[in-house]
């Protein structure tokens, strides 16, 4: 029980709340098997539902720039919260229809 609550402690210290931009490309072009890898990568804290700096989480990353649905299904398949809203208040369907993916 102590160390689970120490790893806690450590890991809310040591990693960030948004995550880096070599991920993006994963989730903007990537297919299904170069998503898996970017998922892993992102902080463990908040996975895959993370908030990058310009307030974008890979699902939406995904729904407008990426057209392929197996990347999409694969990020909710990993718990991709299908509710977030951007701060314009636009939801991954959103960014989807407007890019026609």
């Amino acid at each position: 029980m102590r160390l689970k609550l120490l790893l806690t402690f450590l890991l809310s210290l040591s990693l960030p709340d948004c995550f880096e931009e070599q991920n993006w490309a994963a989730f903007q072009t990537g297919t299904p098997e170069q998503v898996a890898p970017a998922i892993m990568t992102l902080p463990l804290k908040t996975g895959v539902n993370t908030v990058s700096k310009d307030g974008a989480t890979p699902l939406t990353m995904a729904s407008f720039y990426n057209s392929n649905a197996a990347v999409t299904q694969a990020l909710l398949d990993a718990g991709a919260d299908i509710e977030f809203r951007s701060e314009d208040g636009i939801s991954a369907l959103g960014f989807a229809a407007a890019n026609n993916n």
